[in-house]
């Protein structure tokens, strides 16, 4: 009976420490969400700002970026990067138990936003399962321990900022590749009419965007290689394509989502 007096204040102890630990675990996460969706709102801006919403070209084509996916890096000195993945591109299973991955990456350098880039990386799947986020923040190294890949990175309108980065055993190697994307005429206006007129938003009119790994070795020789098949469609002027005129596209049916080897 004696002990119970001591073993009530320890019971409480315990509580009080619990909970304490609970609050700041609980404060730290909304802190963590504070910041994440202010870097999510910035990095919305800078889209709206640089990208060229509306223009027709053979390069340009709207990604789907999955904002509640976004998440954080960190790296060594005071760089970060908000990671944002884009749409369905990456479950695609290449040859090889490869697969074909898409990120748009925003650079911070203490607290400000520098850039946006686009990053793709191929490689092995088990690989970028465990290392796809180290890969985004070391992209740029002559040697990545254990990867066989390629790592690509454009600006958010797809043009091209560095060559295209290859990797065996993971040591850089010297190939020039590049992903190219060849443009060719969809389906046309199933409701009829002059295109680019449907009042409402409806789809008007599309094409399809073919994605190659296009490869080319030090001897001359050049490889292509087949990765996806996506469906465009063009639509008029909404709310949400504020564009207007089928200037702007929306990434619609994913297709034939399969690799297959094109000889040179």
């Amino acid at each position: 009976m004696k002990f119970r007096p001591k073993l009530s204040v320890n019971l409480l102890f315990i509580c009080i420490i619990l909970t304490t630990v609970y609050s700041c675990n609980k404060n730290m996460a909304s802190i963590s969400n504070m910041e994440i969706n202010a870097k999510i709102t910035e990095a919305r801006a800078l889209i709206a700002q640089r990208s060229k919403y509306g223009k027709n070209d053979e390069k340009f084509r709207i990604l789907t970026l999955h904002w509640e996916k976004a998440h954080t890096l960190t790296e060594e000195g005071d760089k970060e990067f908000l990671v944002v993945p884009t749409e369905n591109l990456n479950t695609i299973v290449l040859k090889n138990g490869q697969t074909f991955r898409r990120f748009v990456v925003f650079t911070y350098l203490r607290d400000k936003l520098m850039n946006a880039a686009i990053t793709e990386i191929i490689g092995d799947i088990a690989y970028l399962d465990m290392n796809t986020d180290f890969l985004i923040s070391n992209n740029y190294r002559k040697q990545i321990t254990g990867f066989t890949g390629f790592i690509k990175r454009y600006d958010i309108n797809y043009d091209d900022l560095y060559p295209g980065l290859f990797y065996e055993n993971g040591v850089q190697v010297s190939r020039n590749s590049t992903i190219l994307s060849n443009r060719r005429p969809g389906e046309k206006n199933a409701k009829g009419g002059p295109l680019l007129r449907a009042p409402d938003g409806a789809i008007i009119g599309g094409y399809y965007v073919d994605t190659y790994l296009l490869t080319i070795y030090p001897n001359g020789t050049q490889t292509k290689e087949f990765i996806s098949q996506q469906y465009i469609t063009a639509h008029h002027q909404t709310e949400e394509y504020p564009s207007g005129g089928g200037g702007a596209y929306d990434q619609a049916i994913m297709t034939d989502m399969f690799a297959r080897s094109v000889k040179k």
